[in-house]
């Protein structure tokens, strides 16, 4: 697992050629270091795609007077990394956006180091705790039952029509996957192309365990893991 500011420093340095990242960290790369987007992810859940992706904000179902904004007061607030866009952010704005200062709120503000599996388990392990995580972690992690449905509670809950997974927050664009300044052209539209040419039930998508992604009118492959973000 690979940390922002260590990220950061490998874009500063040229260390790697290309690069899949949250958008801020995206946007503030191309700004400071000419990074360019190539293509965006695209996820794939309950049989269809779609490139955006939120913040889910929940406590654990024990919890008993805990079930809105309005009962965070005192509360611990955990998240992934205070620079993560679905892993503190996202929640962030959405608590701002409805007058509720986090500062002010929470008994305290801490991060997991970078992994939203270990934000889902101390929530889940202590009492008062309030977690956020990227969208489709949750379902990810009771799916292969490292968790239960019944133990968590959402806070903030969002439905979208055109978004399947469980969000507490607005959708953002998804991971763009991007050349860095230092790699030709010619050579990122080559690297497009040959991501492009992997077929979604080839031996080689499955052997990796992969999925589909998708840039407006492009595809690529990229593979996943929900735990990181």
């Amino acid at each position: 697992l690979v940390k922002y500011n260590e990220i950061k420093n490998k874009v500063k340095n040229k260390d790697i050629d290309f690069l899949i990242c949250d958008p801020v960290l995206y946007i503030e790369s191309e700004y400071l270091y000419g990074v360019t987007r190539l293509a965006t992810l695209q996820r794939k859940s309950k049989g269809f795609y779609f490139d955006k992706f939120g913040s889910v904000i929940f406590t654990a179902s024990k919890n008993k007077n805990i079930n809105s904004f309005k009962d965070l007061k005192g509360t611990t607030f955990m998240g992934v990394a205070k620079a993560a866009l679905a892993g503190y952010r996202m929640a962030y704005r959405e608590m701002l956006n409805q007058n509720i200062n986090p500062e002010k709120t929470f008994k305290n503000i801490i991060f997991s180091g970078g992994r939203g599996d270990v934000v889902v388990k101390e929530v889940l392990k202590n009492d008062n705790y309030i977690g956020t995580v990227r969208t489709g972690l949750l379902e990810n992690m009771i799916k292969k039952g490292v968790i239960k449905k019944d133990d968590i509670k959402i806070i903030n809950k969002i439905d979208y029509d055109y978004f399947p997974l469980i969000s507490s927050t607005k959708l953002y664009p998804e991971f763009p996957f991007s050349r860095l300044s230092h790699v030709p052209e010619e050579l990122g539209k080559k690297v497009l192309i040959s991501l492009l040419s992997i077929k979604e039930d080839s031996v080689a998508a499955k052997k990796r365990k992969i999925c589909k992604m998708a840039y407006t009118e492009w595809l690529f492959w990229y593979n996943k893991s929900y735990e990181r973000t």
